[in-house]
């Protein structure tokens, strides 16, 4: 993604008082403005198709201008004031990346076989959330996901599992061939199969509550990378997390933690299973 336009929507506003600005995260269209005493927040989803790769959109399409002369969203935009957040002195508020607050069970569009033996890494991309944060000190006021999540339900039956989000992901096995989408942060996850028969892979259980994020060179996210070995007797795969920067990316640096936090290694314990 080298060769790719930069990534870099997330940052402080730097908004006068009676200034506004839009941003389009992917589907996500945001409009951010600073009245007297308050921050005033509107927001819509644009349809999208998340099976296909999507053209990246720009990312700042009307740069900060009056408040009057940046058009307002359309009659379904969802809109909060949070009144008496811009403080006396007009207090900094900053768009942050973060990642799902749910686990996403990814579905690749082609499902594939690892064969007994091998070991690949595969990328799978995951909507990213919007968080508004206040202040020096981060304080969030709200968040919102750069695409409307659909519900899925993870586990053998429906008394045992848990409640995620399903998301259809290209699973590329090579990073050069990832699209640049500003709205997604990218999982390396590296299988081992040391069973003496082929892995199915139809779906993957994404613990992404538990990853940090990184930003790579360009500006695009990434989270920690998830490792997952099959053993010998069929059934157990052991997970764990690298909570380093990912090896596939270029110049990475973490830009926000987990939302659960964790040591490296404990999602082998947490998690009973990883494919379904």
């Amino acid at each position: 993604m080298s060769d790719a336009p930069r990534g870099r929507w997330f940052g402080p506003l730097a908004l006068d008082v009676g200034c506004a600005t839009v941003r389009q995260i992917g589907p996500l269209r945001l409009r951010v403005a600073r009245r007297v005493g308050e921050w005033h927040v509107s927001w819509q989803h644009q349809p999208d198709d998340e099976t296909a790769d999507a053209t990246p959109q720009p990312i700042e399409p009307h740069p900060p201008a009056p408040d009057a002369a940046v058009p307002p969203l359309g009659d379904d935009a969802t809109v909060h004031r949070f009144v008496g957040a811009a403080g006396r002195n007009g207090s900094p508020l900053a768009l942050c990346p973060a990642g799902a607050d749910r686990t996403v069970v990814g579905r690749p569009r082609q499902p594939f076989l690892l064969m007994p033996g091998a070991s690949h890494s595969m990328f799978l991309s995951t909507a990213l959330w919007v968080q508004l944060r206040l202040g020096v000190d981060g304080t969030l006021l709200h968040e919102i996901p750069t695409r409307r999540p659909s519900d899925t339900w993870f586990g053998p039956d429906t008394q045992r599992g848990q409640l995620a989000y399903a998301s259809r992901t290209a699973a590329r096995l090579d990073p050069a061939n990832l699209p640049p989408l500003v709205e997604r942060a990218i999982t390396e996850v590296r299988l081992t199969n040391r069973a003496d028969d082929a892995m199915m892979l139809e779906r993957i259980h994404l613990p992404i509550p538990t990853l940090a994020l990184f930003a790579d060179a360009d500006d695009f996210l990434w989270t920690s990378t998830l490792i997952a070995i099959r053993h010998s007797d069929r059934t157990t795969v052991d997970v764990t997390f690298d909570d380093g920067p990912p090896s596939a990316a270029r110049d990475p640096r973490r830009v926000a933690p987990a939302r659960q936090e964790g040591e490296s290694g404990s999602l082998s314990r947490m998690l009973h299973r990883l494919l379904g």
